[in-house]
């Protein structure tokens, strides 16, 4: 009986990286999905920022009677 490195044997059809390839797909996958879930969080975080800057801004004019009471829950409703 012959033993020798086949199929049988750990090694898979790949030869001898059977594991290998597998796991670079996986790796590669999950950091593609970690990097879009962090581009995501990026952009969520710069539209909250200007959306609060633009509301503050808003108040400030509503106390200095730049505008009406009804005027900024218009534009606030646009902000939003």
């Amino acid at each position: 009986m012959m033993m020798g490195r086949g199929f049988v044997h750990g090694f898979g059809p790949y030869g001898g990286c059977g594991g290998l390839i597998p796991m670079v797909v996986i790796l590669l996958l999950a950091g593609i999905f970690i990097l879009l879930a962090v581009k995501h969080y990026r952009r969520k975080s710069v539209l909250f920022a200007q959306n609060s800057n633009a509301i503050e801004i808003l108040m400030t004019r509503l106390a200095k009677g730049e505008i009406t009471q009804e005027e900024f829950e218009k534009l606030l409703k646009l902000i939003q």
